[in-house]
């Protein structure tokens, strides 16, 4: 069965974060996405290109393209708001299904956050979520180094770091 994983906007982008976790995990062999609150250097920046040929370029992300998250036509979502980004991952899922065919059951749906805010709101949805950074984090509660590949695992449910 197919599988998704999709992961929040990892601001450091000196740190090769998704490239460098995806390869020894199960994600290696799963439909990638980003859901980011903000809008990752705005439209057609280099960013946005950094951080989609990290995901896995146009196969891992489906089309490579991006949209908005009111209107959610691709697997990278921009302007996403904290605390509701599992509706952005549902309509991404949505669209997945809907435009391209894949069908994605809600249980391999697996998300990946480092504040604890963007991951109890995937408590009901089926889905599965987990907070990383566990092991840095600043005085606000925010991840300072990214995940590690420990932390991207095909665990089932809700985890945070408490």
């Amino acid at each position: 069965s197919e599988l998704f994983c999709c992961l929040w906007y990892f601001l450091y982008m000196d740190m090769p974060w998704p490239s460098r976790c995806f390869g020894g995990t199960f994600c290696k062999h799963c439909y990638r996405g980003i859901v980011s609150a903000g809008d990752i250097g705005g439209l057609h920046s280099d960013e946005r290109g950094v951080l989609g040929q990290m995901l896995g370029g146009h196969q891992a992300t489906v089309n490579g393209d991006w949209s908005d998250a009111a209107n959610v036509l691709s697997l990278l979502v921009v302007n996403a708001g904290t605390g509701a980004k599992q509706e952005t991952v549902r309509r991404m899922v949505d669209w997945l299904r809907s435009s391209n065919g894949v069908d994605i059951q809600d249980r391999n749906v697996h998300f990946f956050d480092d504040e604890e805010d963007n991951i109890w709101p995937f408590g009901d949805t089926g889905f599965n979520a987990r907070q990383v950074s566990c092991a840095s984090r600043d005085d606000g509660g925010i991840g300072l180094c990214g995940g590690g590949a420990n932390e991207v695992e095909a665990s089932l449910g809700v985890r945070t770091c408490s």
